[in-house]
């Protein structure tokens, strides 16, 4: 709350269940923080429904935040999350960014389900391989051979996102590893797939 009085002395604090987002994503964003607010307001509900949720959650059981009381877990850890935010210079790359974190809260969810037991938990969610690149690109990629995102379970309290051809998904299935598709576009239809597990 702080650091975000510091950044915006002349707005008031978030309010509501999307208060912890948007106060996470503006600390997260730095100097993009204006961008991370902007667009955390615009995107679509169903966008702004996952990161609110995801975001409030502390990986401490009982504990909740005041603003937005959120209970369950595990939590998720996104790393690299901020160099992704921190990379976006327009609102259009930032509205990309938050969906696909969106997308990828979405499908770690899907590898771990919330809930209660699970509140003392913390689970890292790496995606460093969207750190590098173009979010425009990652979210709409056109390449020669067919790829698609997936994050790929590493083990009880870590996953991988990685971009995988059609002969890596195979050998994720051969290799039974717990993996779910994401589409970093984020739809209604991405947050409901199917986990491979082993």
């Amino acid at each position: 709350e702080d650091r975000f009085s510091q950044s915006f002395p002349a707005e008031p604090l978030p309010d509501g269940s999307g208060a912890i987002a948007a106060l996470r994503l503006a600390v997260m964003a730095q100097g993009g923080a204006r961008l991370a607010l902007d667009a955390f307001r615009q995107v679509p509900p169903a966008v702004r429904h996952v990161l609110s949720n995801e975001l409030a959650l502390t990986g401490i059981v009982g504990q909740t935040f005041r603003r937005s009381p959120v209970s369950g877990g595990p939590a998720f850890l996104v790393y690299y999350a901020p160099a992704v935010l921190q990379r976006c210079h327009s609102a259009t790359e930032m509205q990309k960014a938050l969906t696909a974190l969106a997308a990828v809260f979405a499908a770690g969810r899907k590898l771990w389900p919330k809930e209660q037991c699970n509140a003392n938990q913390t689970v890292t969610l790496q995606v460093g391989r969207l750190q590098g690149m173009d979010i425009g690109c990652s979210v709409a990629s056109d390449v020669a051979e067919p790829q698609i995102w997936a994050l790929v379970r590493l083990n009880d309290c870590e996953a991988k996102l990685d971009l995988v051809s059609a002969a890596g998904v195979n050998n994720l299935i051969l290799s039974r590893a717990a993996f779910v598709c994401v589409s970093l576009g984020f739809t209604d239809e991405s947050s409901s797939a199917v986990v491979s597990e082993p």
